[in-house]
């Protein structure tokens, strides 16, 4: 039924083709005066290519047929309707092959550069199709003499050029573009019509001096046509152009207007001569206009989207600013209030009421510490700064501290349990890989409640590489909601008014992918939340991640001493290092800047050198090179800054050691200790 429907509707189509085709053509030829086969008004080529552009070639037949029958009533030759047939349905064929190829198909009449492409396939390079092997069937069945080969080829192309620019656009312009009514511009079209018709009998109609005596003023239509392509569109411009058409050809043949000059035949050449270059002038300034009204409302759409996108942006930029604001004032507050009570325990004597108020500033510190560090980590990701610096890692020795540490501050508020088999190597980024696992410990933690159970787990996969897990008996994540736990600033639980920045999950995922792994979750609401870590497997190897191995003089109890020189410019920084330092045993000296330290190291060489990045007159850069030209025998230099690359900075100036900003003390102490132990004696 299906297919008898298709069948039906092609074979309707084909017969609808046939008989405008063949009235079409009827009608030309009762203009044709060069010969009874050859007219210069053939609007049956501009009905072929609009229906093969609207319809598709597969309706060739319908045109193939429409010339025959046409001609054959014309001539009553067969073979002659036979062959112009042939050269009629080649013309609209190729053209639309053209116009479907290099000039936007259906939508050849919406952009000027499409408009010129179409008079150039379809009303200059088809019609010579047409012409040309309609002439030569004229002259082969002895319809024409050769003397009249010119002429007639003449009229043809011409009369197939016009028709193409004349009807095609009007039809395809109507069946492609959807009719608006605008209730307000319908005095303004009517106005339009009007003056288009007045304009037409004026001009061609006899009405009037200027087409009774045949005043060169055809010009005069181009305001119409202006009006119609500016204000309209190519639509309006196709049909005005056409209505205008049809007045100039009924006044050229009864005697008026500008082209009645000599014979019919002369003077219809000379009128679709001017028709076609004022077809094709309007129809491209209606496709201006039509493609800066499309430019426009593009501009306007991307103007409102980015007013949208920046004023979400600008939401989104105050929420996080809140969220941060109240995540960075929480601990500072925490750290500021403690240390108040401390003062006033020390100046109460009250040395038993100290120790609480330390714990606290010492833990709100790492949390500060590990906000800053999460923020600095968005931003380099953002910039593509965020760097991974892999080697050959114990993984199972530094997820082991990373617990050890998680479960100190925890301080007992959960069940742990562990799985971690010893002596996994991976190549990985050891601090990454760290701060990985604390930031999924660090979000088990807040989102479990107390006494529940965290599970952690390091193992080698069958298949090869290492699975890290992590599960907590916590709320649980929704459906909803669990495909954005990686997006940036995104809290799955920012209704419970929990800490955190949003930041943890989204760090955590930019390691696992840059290493070249991969993190998945999976949550059940009200049961818990499990993280998957995959890392791709390296051969076994044995190391110590810096900073964690056991010193032997520390365990020994024994003490390296030497003259130690802290340059940064903070005060309270130089303070607090000093008395570290000199609780351990050393010699301290401080100076604030490059230009004092330098001055410093000319009368007391130390034996090693804290040394800050940023500082005034003279930053660490600078006086690292100058130190080490000025000295014959310069002391090792440690890296001792906040900023994020500290560890590349240290390579850059050639330092042995780096710590960072803010630091544990007894990293410190042990980082000077083993640097000084190195020193020869």
């Amino acid at each position: 039924m299906i297919r008898l429907r298709g069948w039906l509707r092609r074979g309707l189509s084909l017969a609808l083709l046939v008989a405008l085709y063949f009235i079409a053509g009827r009608l030309g030829l009762l203009l044709a005066f060069v010969n009874a086969s050859a007219t210069a008004v053939w609007p049956p080529t501009g009905l072929a290519i609009a229906a093969l552009l609207l319809f598709g070639t597969t309706l060739w037949p319908g045109i193939l047929l429409g010339a025959f029958a046409v001609n054959l009533t014309t001539s009553g030759d067969v073979l002659s309707s036979v062959g112009i047939a042939v050269g009629n349905t080649l013309e609209a064929v190729v053209a639309t092959y053209l116009i479907r190829r290099w000039a936007s198909g259906r939508a050849v009449f919406d952009r000027p550069q499409d408009v010129l492409r179409f008079a150039l396939f379809a009303a200059a390079l088809a019609p010579t199709v047409s012409a040309t092997v309609g002439v030569a069937s004229l002259e082969l069945t002895g319809l024409a003499g050769w003397s009249d080969v010119g002429p007639i080829w003449l009229t043809w192309w011409l009369g197939d050029a016009a028709g193409a620019l004349l009807v095609a656009p009007a039809v395809v312009l109507w069946a492609t573009n959807r009719f608006v009514f605008a209730p307000e511009r319908l005095a303004e079209a009517a106005v339009l019509a009007i003056a288009a018709l007045t304009t037409g009998v004026v001009i061609f109609g006899g009405v009037g001096p200027l087409s009774v005596y045949r005043v060169p003023v055809a010009f005069l239509t181009f305001p119409v046509l202006v009006w119609a392509a500016f204000r309209f569109g190519p639509r309006a411009a196709a049909t005005v152009m056409l209505a205008l058409s049809g007045i100039a050809i009924w006044g050229t043949l009864n005697g008026f207007g500008p082209y009645a000059l000599g014979s019919p035949n002369e003077s219809l050449l000379l009128l679709q001569a001017f028709m076609a270059v004022a077809a094709v002038t309007s129809l491209v300034l209606g496709a201006a206009v039509l493609d800066r009204t499309r430019t426009e409302k593009r501009l306007l759409a991307v103007e409102q989207h980015s007013r949208l996108a920046a004023e979400e942006g600008e939401r989104l930029r105050e929420e996080f600013l809140s969220v941060a604001t109240h995540e960075l004032r929480t601990p500072v507050a925490a750290v500021s209030g403690y240390a108040q009570l401390a003062q006033r325990a020390l100046a109460a004597n009250r040395s038993d009421r100290l120790g609480d108020a330390v714990d606290s500033i010492v833990r709100q510190s790492r949390r500060l510490a590990a906000l800053i560090t999460q923020l600095l980590d968005a931003s380099y990701v953002q910039r593509g700064q965020f760097e991974i610096e892999p080697r050959p890692t114990d993984i199972s020795a530094v997820a082991g501290w990373a617990l050890e540490a998680a479960r100190l501050a925890d301080d007992g508020r959960h069940q742990w349990d562990l799985r971690i088999e010893p002596g996994m190597s991976a190549h990985v980024d050891p601090m990454r890989w760290e701060q990985l696992l604390m930031n999924l410990l660090d979000n088990a933690m807040k989102y479990s409640p107390e006494r529940r159970t965290i599970a952690v787990s390091l193992e080698r996969l069958p298949t090869g590489p290492f699975s890290l897990r992590v599960a907590d008996q916590g709320i649980g994540i929704g459906p909803d909601r669990i495909g954005h736990v990686f997006d940036r600033f995104y809290r799955a639980h920012d209704h419970q008014r929990l800490s955190g920045l949003g930041l943890g999950l989204y760090i955590a995922r930019e390691i696992a992918e840059r290493h070249g792994g991969g993190i998945q979750v999976s949550s059940v609401v009200g049961e818990g939340t499990e993280f998957a870590v995959t890392l791709p497997a390296t051969p076994p190897v044995s190391m110590e991640p810096p900073g964690h191995a056991d010193d032997p003089d520390w365990t020994r109890g024994s003490r390296t001493r030497g003259r130690v020189l802290v340059i940064d410019d903070e005060p309270d920084v130089r303070m607090l290092v000093e008395t570290v330092l000199r609780d351990a045993g050393q010699i301290a000296m401080s100076a604030e800047n490059g230009e004092e330290a330098l001055a410093l190291v000319t009368r007391e060489p130390p034996d090693l050198i804290l040394l800050d990045k940023l500082m005034p007159v003279m930053d660490g850069t600078a006086f690292a090179k100058a130190y080490r030209a000025a000295v014959a025998h310069p002391a090792p230099i440690v890296a001792f800054c906040a900023s994020r690359d500290a560890e590349a900075w240290a390579s850059a100036i050639g330092a042995v050691a780096y710590v960072g900003k803010p630091f544990d003390i007894t990293e410190l102490d042990r980082t000077v200790r083993r640097q000084l132990s190195a020193v020869p004696r």
